[in-house]
């Protein structure tokens, strides 16, 4: 599996807030937000009613059941396709759900350096005595386990982000002027391995927003996209 651009475990990364629940700081069932009976029971009542499936997915998240709440949101995507809002909450979602597995992916990272900390110091399996010393079969069944653990956040993590971006694209399609779209359509894009796309998002922003105070940051994260793709193709 290959990762691309700034996609980092041990670095910096995208960490957004967690869903709307978080930024009203509100729970379930007070201040304007339905307890999740109340709320199944509305879109019980009217199953293709957009505001019924939003009013689900706040009461979901504000119970911290972010899988579901997701569920509802795709759902009301299946149902009103251009529902900006719903799209937009939509994205934060997966967006948020990747911040975390890549706080699950680092302590899955810190694990295996634990479990095998004289790994990158091992001589070569093809001398003897790396072939002796290599030979830890509980210690590398334990390893192994890790690792795959490790690799199967690490795909989910990418998938996340990859849905993340879909539905940026989605909403940019619907709001073709917005700057800031654009940039979270190129972290998207980015962490997801899509780097033309990133690369695309990054330059449509500063066709929008050619003075905005970061439009040098912005340009600099181009070339060095554009640099690690010719190294990767060169």
């Amino acid at each position: 599996m290959i990762f691309g651009g700034s996609f980092v475990i041990f670095g910096v990364g995208s960490e957004v807030p967690g869903g709307i629940a978080d930024v009203l700081g509100r729970s379930p069932g007070g201040d304007g937000i339905p307890s999740v009976s109340d709320a199944r029971e509305e879109v019980e009542e009217r199953p293709n009613d957009p505001e019924a499936l939003r009013k689900l997915s706040t009461a979901l998240q504000a119970e911290g059941e972010t899988e579901e709440a997701i569920q509802t949101l795709e759902r009301l995507r299946t149902i009103a396709p251009k529902d900006e809002t719903g799209l937009r909450e939509l994205a934060t979602l997966y967006v948020t759900q990747a911040a975390t597995l890549r706080q699950r992916a680092q302590r899955e990272q810190a694990r295996m350096q634990q479990l095998a900390p004289e790994e990158p110091f091992l001589p070569a399996e093809t001398t003897d005595i790396g072939r002796a010393l290599g030979e830890r079969p509980i210690s590398d069944a334990i390893t192994s386990d890790a690792n795959e653990a490790f690799t199967a956040t690490l795909t989910k993590l990418q998938e996340n982000y990859t849905k993340a971006k879909e539905i940026y694209l989605a909403v940019a399609e619907l709001e073709p002027e917005d700057p800031t779209l654009q940039l979270q359509l190129a972290d998207a894009a980015v962490n997801s391995g899509d780097t033309a796309a990133a690369i695309a998002a990054y330059k449509k922003f500063l066709e929008l927003a050619p003075d905005d105070p970061s439009a040098q940051l912005v340009r600099d994260e181009i070339k060095r996209l554009e640099e690690s793709t010719a190294d990767a193709s060169g």
